[in-house]
C-alpha cells in the first residue's frame, strides 16, 4: 500500500502540477485576452480615428474638387473672354488701321485742297490786279475822252464861229 500511496500521492503532486499549471495557463491565457482585447479596443479607436480622419479628408477632397472645378470653369471662362476680347481688339486695330489711312487720305486731300486755294488765291490776286490795271487804264481812258470831247466842242465852237451855216457843219459831222 505504500505504493499505492506513494503512487497516490504522485498523482496527486501530479494533479496538483497540472492544476497550477492549467490555472498559470489560464491566467496566462486571461492575461493575453486581456492584452489582445486592450490591443483591440486601441485598434477599434484607431479605426475610430482613422475613419474620422478618411471622412474628413473625403470631405476636404470633395471640397478641393468642387474648388478645383469652380477654377478650371473660371479658366474656361477667362480663356473665351480673352479670345473675345482679342477678337475685338483685332477688330479695333484694324478700325484703326483704316482710321489712319483715310486720316492720311483726307490729310493729303486737306493739302491738294490747301494748295489749290493758294493757286486760286494767286489767281484772285492777278485777276484784281488786272481789273485795277484795267479800271486805271479806263479811267485814264475816260480821261481822254473828257479831254477829247473838251477839245471836240471847243473846235466845234470854233468851226460854228468859223463857218457860216447848216451846210458846213454837216460837211464836218
Amino acid at each position: 500500500m505504500a505504493e499505492m500511496e506513494d503512487a497516490l500521492r504522485s498523482c496527486m503532486e501530479q494533479l496538483l502540477i497540472a492544476r497550477e499549471e492549467r490555472e498559470q495557463i489560464i491566467v496566462e491565457a486571461a492575461s493575453e485576452i486581456s492584452s489582445q482585447q486592450k490591443k483591440l479596443r486601441e485598434l477599434q479607436h484607431s479605426l475610430e480615428a482613422a475613419n474620422k480622419k478618411a471622412a474628413k479628408l473625403a470631405a476636404e477632397n470633395n471640397s478641393l474638387c468642387k474648388a478645383m472645378d469652380a477654377k478650371d470653369k473660371l479658366v474656361r471662362e477667362l480663356r473665351e473672354s480673352k479670345a473675345a476680347s482679342d477678337q475685338e481688339l483685332s477688330g479695333a486695330a484694324a478700325k484703326l488701321d483704316a482710321a489712319q489711312k483715310q486720316s492720311a487720305s483726307l490729310q493729303y486731300e486737306a493739302r491738294m485742297l490747301q494748295k489749290e486755294l493758294e493757286v486760286r488765291s494767286q489767281e484772285r490776286e492777278y485777276d484784281l490786279r488786272s481789273v485795277d490795271a484795267a479800271r486805271a487804264q479806263q479811267a485814264e481812258s475816260l480821261k481822254k475822252i473828257a479831254q477829247l470831247e473838251g477839245e471836240c466842242q471847243r473846235l466845234r465852237a470854233m468851226v460854228r464861229k468859223r463857218l457860216p451855216g447848216p451846210a458846213a457843219l454837216a460837211k464836218m459831222r
